[in-house]
């Protein structure tokens, strides 16, 4: 695929989400205020001056932390490209791209990059606000790097979640697990220092972090070893993730035959 082409591709899904404005009004400010004033009465009112949680992040770096945490999981959403992958599956629209000079793979991943771009916008405002609120730019800046990062990332996940369609056709099981994994062992929910320590090493380890979790703490908590400790995570997964889908992908070549028509 040529630069040309995929920037095409890029604006097509930068439109596709830039017109949709009733979804779009409803991402930026129902789907992410609601949930972190939620977090903020739990965290003020309920959990926090009785727990000494405290003792590992202040109540401000708790509010960041979320902030970030929640632009992320508005950023970083596989759930479209699943979808996406299932509807050329079932209809039978995967062979016209097989059938041309172009990688299958490359041509999803302009379109959810171009889907994603407008919701670069809250993670950069809380990156701005970190750097006037703290004074701590190494921390906003590396948050900014690890965006990029953590969207190639997500779209590795849900490329090799996406997969399984050639066997299950139907999304429905797949999208369930793409939202709780993202829901649950992101970093979404809770940081990992405030897991049980059995489970921490799960939660530290495993790719979903990186996608918002793992960014949300650089932010917060800026620290070389955790630079050291994500940026070794995201090279390891992110050649796991291509391994996967390579092997997958001359697994379905093989075995897949068309549905729908």
């Amino acid at each position: 695929m040529s630069a040309k082409g995929a920037m095409s591709l890029v604006k097509a899904g930068f439109l596709s989400v830039y017109c949709d404005r009733s979804m779009l009004v409803v991402d930026f400010f129902i789907a992410t205020s609601v949930p972190f004033i939620i977090q903020l009465l739990i965290w003020s009112r309920a959990v926090f001056p009785e727990n000494e949680l405290q003792k590992t992040y202040a109540l401000s770096e708790i509010y960041l932390y979320y902030a970030a945490a929640l632009a992320l999981n508005r950023l970083n959403n596989a759930y479209d490209l699943i979808a996406r992958i299932s509807g050329h599956v079932s209809h039978g629209l995967i062979e016209c791209f097989q059938v041309k000079p172009v990688s299958y793979m490359l041509y999803n991943a302009a379109l959810f990059f171009g889907e994603s771009l407008l919701y670069y916008v809250p993670p950069f405002i809380v990156a701005v606000f970190v750097v006037f609120y703290k004074g701590e730019v190494v921390g906003a800046v590396g948050f900014l790097c690890l965006l990029l990062l953590s969207q190639v990332l997500c779209f590795l996940l849900g490329y090799a979640i996406a997969a399984f369609v050639y066997w299950t056709v139907k999304p429905d099981a797949l999208l369930s697990l793409n939202v709780i994994m993202f829901s649950a062992a992101s970093g979404a929910l809770l940081p990992v220092a405030f897991w049980p320590g059995w489970l921490q090493p799960a939660m530290r380890y495993n790719p979903f972090r990186l996608a918002i979790g793992g960014p949300a703490e650089f932010l917060v908590k800026p620290s070389m070893s955790l630079a050291l400790e994500l940026l070794s995570l995201y090279v390891y997964w992110g050649a796991a993730l291509l391994i996967c889908v390579f092997v997958v992908s001359k697994v379905v070549r093989v075995k897949y035959a068309g549905a729908g028509g």
